[in-house]
């Protein structure tokens, strides 16, 4: 791979990281709010969603960190 290919995935790489940290900001700030709600809430179903909300945020972390970590390799050859 020549070095302006690699420097675009290395781009790509930083901006990831970017909108890694924008989403588990998103995720604590959910499990935060969640925590807060009376117990009796947080089996309602807007106490469910959020649960559901900080498991497709966990999985969208571990989706981004599989392709960080793809292009590492990538650049690495």
């Amino acid at each position: 791979m020549n070095s302006e290919r690699r420097k675009q995935i290395e781009t790509a790489m930083e901006m990831l990281a970017i909108v890694r940290g924008l989403i588990e900001d998103a995720k604590e700030g959910e499990e935060e709010a969640f925590g807060a709600m009376p117990e009796n809430l947080q089996g309602s179903e807007g106490g469910q969603a959020m649960e559901s909300n900080v498991e497709s945020l966990e999985e969208a972390l571990s989706d981004i960190d599989n392709v960080i970590e793809i292009l590492q390799i990538v650049i690495d050859k």
